[in-house]
């Protein structure tokens, strides 16, 4: 499915992404196809509809952090699809992948452990790393390996998240320039 990426007043930014199917709708997106836009205008979606507005001339300061934005996006996906270096229980080095399906395996995963380390099963759970290596985990280990993921997830969004807050209050070209610093 494609999306379209929308700013804080629902105006098109020209990006598109595909997701995949059961993956859950970014934010700041539609799924509505949006115009064709003439030069001058743009496209802001009210409600269900696409209207065509007279494109204001921005500020310097605004059009980088309108630019800005779409780099912490860009940043964010990208950070997400890396995937997070972890050292398995044997002391091997892997990556766990945190693509939008593997977010939803590491959930599950995260669910089923915790449940068999409350009932006291050590049964191991095989989990599979970016090296196509599988390991055998106890659930306590898969535990903890999937809440790591997680963390990591959640780390990248609030680093995105805090990006973009910054951009909204930026009055200076170096406040831009300082929101996108902090991204790792």
């Amino acid at each position: 499915m494609i999306v379209y990426e929308l700013d804080e007043q629902s105006i098109w930014t020209g990006g598109t992404h595909e997701i995949a199917p059961g993956e859950g709708r970014p934010a700041c997106c539609t799924t509505i196809a949006p115009p064709e836009v003439p030069n001058g205008q743009m496209a802001q979606l009210r409600g269900q509809m696409w209207v065509l507005i007279d494109d204001v001339p921005l500020s310097d300061v605004q059009r980088r952090a309108h630019e800005a934005r779409a780099k912490v996006n860009q940043w964010r996906d990208r950070s997400l699809n890396d995937g997070v270096p972890y050292t398995m229980p044997d002391g091997r080095e892997d990556t766990i992948q945190t693509r939008p399906d593997d977010r939803l395996n590491l959930m599950a995963l995260n669910t089923k452990a915790t449940a068999r380390v409350e009932a006291g099963d050590t049964t191991p759970m095989p989990f599979r790393g970016l090296s196509n290596t599988t390991y055998q985990l106890t659930p306590t280990e898969m535990r903890d390996m999937t809440m790591a993921a997680l963390t990591h997830i959640e780390d990248i969004y609030q680093q995105s998240w805090s990006a973009k807050d910054a951009l909204v209050t930026a009055t200076t070209l170096d406040d831009v320039e300082s929101a996108l610093e902090g991204l790792q």
